[in-house]
């Protein structure tokens, strides 16, 4: 848990979910998230991942 906070303070300045740092590393950071050491919040994100990054790779490309 601890850990987790220090994740979640770390990406929650960078992304704007400071609650949610795992998902927000996930959706706007994707590279980011992988560098983190926490191989579970990939596969708990998996159906939340699809919906964050979606929309931000077809504006990035725009």
């Amino acid at each position: 848990m601890l850990h987790y906070f220090l994740v979640v303070s770390r990406q929650g300045r960078q992304g704007r979910q400071g609650r949610q740092g795992r998902q927000g590393r996930q959706g706007r950071q994707g590279r980011q998230g992988r560098q983190v050491e926490e191989p579970k919040p990939n596969n708990n994100l998996s159906p939340l991942l699809p919906y964050s990054p979606t929309p931000l790779l077809p504006n990035a490309q725009f």
